[in-house]
């Protein structure tokens, strides 16, 4: 028989158990329809991240400090010597908000008017916190989205409100836009202040983080270099923690392919267990046809034209399988992105994912195969 006969017969046998098909080449859909939608989430919400942190500028450096905090002022002149364009303080406190009945318990920024830009984040009203609220240690806050949403329930009515923090009253003077925040800048549950306000009721003036932010030609690793130089000659390596934009970036794309591997890996288990009831409807179609094997046999058909034909169904269905797998995953992906997750489609993951779902229909497709071929025509002729 030649291999367009094969196909034919192949179709023809499928069609003719169509739920029995079907149901057989479910495992395998899931299979696919999985691969390519965990991993294609897997790579949108790293991308998304990764763009976030591009955002920010390659000449920014971050420090976090752990022990021995200094002041912003102290910070200024340990970094005096080094050619900053900003150096922008950040001071945290916890606190409770409340306006008429509705409150929210919250994390407190204290810093300055540069955070606006060295965090890329955007006013949707209002204005950000200014030198001079610093200097006038001005009772004003800055409110992301969507927690101005949850406390005014319209985020505009809170522009120009009074908001209770802490038993303290603020001016609401500005709004942040939340259309960018994600987990690695959450500007929709922001809420700053001055930090000279924050901290005018603390002993405590240090602050626990920092942006510097290195003039315009400045190489991010140089600045990091020079930072770090100059932080030793007062504090000790265990007391604080310097990195780049650059390091961040090579760190997500690391975690980003072991993601990758990791939700592919999982996502495959499925294919492999629809491989498993490939090969389970295959044994039991090669015993339901004994008969028709041992009459194709005594006509003259081969060994090798047996094994043939039914390593080809099973190829026929998990192709099948395969092809519904990918456009499902499509379909699926664009409902994801509609709900907010990130999904990116990706041509060689799916074609990737169509090629496994062809080898798990030869690998398990080849025992039934073997074991319809090696029938003997007598035997076969008289089985009932």
């Amino acid at each position: 028989m030649s291999i367009l006969q094969i196909l034919k017969s192949s179709f023809k046998s499928i069609f003719a158990r169509k739920l029995r098909s079907i149901l057989t080449m479910l495992g395998v859909i899931i299979g696919i329809m999985a691969v390519i939608v965990l991993v294609g989430i897997g790579q949108g919400t790293t991308s998304s991240v990764m763009e976030n942190m591009q955002s920010l500028g390659g000449n920014i450096v971050t420090i976090n400090f752990r022990s021995n905090n200094p002041t912003y002022d102290e910070l200024k002149t340990m970094l005096q010597n080094v050619q900053t364009a900003s150096i922008t303080p950040v001071s945290s406190s916890q606190g409770t908000a409340v306006y008429k009945t509705n409150s929210e318990s919250m994390s407190l920024t204290g810093t300055t008017a540069t955070y606006l830009d060295s965090q890329s984040l955007t006013l949707m009203a209002g204005r950000f916190i200014s030198d001079v609220d610093n200097e006038n240690r001005s009772n004003v806050v800055v409110l992301g989205g969507t927690i101005a949403k949850s406390l005014f329930d319209d985020s505009y009515k809170a522009l120009g409100k009074l908001l209770r923090i802490n038993n303290v009253y603020y001016t609401v003077i500005g709004l942040l836009s939340s259309e960018n925040s994600d987990v690695m800048n959450n500007s929709g549950n922001a809420v700053i202040l001055p930090i000279a306000t924050l901290q005018k009721s603390s002993v405590d003036k240090s602050i626990s983080r920092a942006y510097v932010m290195g003039m315009k030609d400045t190489d991010g690793s140089v600045l990091a270099n020079r930072i770090n130089t100059v932080l030793l000659k007062t504090l000790t390596s265990n007391d604080y923690s310097t990195f780049g934009q650059e390091q961040v970036l090579e760190t997500m794309s690391s975690v980003s392919n072991s993601l990758s591997l990791m939700l592919g890996g999982i996502a495959a288990i499925s294919l492999i267990v629809g491989g498993i009831g490939v090969m389970n409807i295959m044994l039991v179609s090669v015993t339901e046809r004994t008969r028709e094997i041992g009459v194709k046999k005594a006509v003259g058909a081969t060994t090798g034209a047996i094994l043939k034909q039914f390593l080809i169904e099973a190829l026929v269905l998990c192709g099948l399988g395969g092809v519904i797998g990918v456009g499902l995953a499509a379909i699926l992906g664009s409902v994801v992105n509609s709900m907010g997750i990130t999904f990116t489609g990706n041509a060689g993951i799916s074609l990737l994912a169509f090629g496994i779902s062809l080898l798990i229909g030869i690998i398990f497709g080849l025992l039934p195969a073997i074991k319809a071929s090696k029938l003997k025509p007598i035997d076969a002729l008289k089985y009932e």
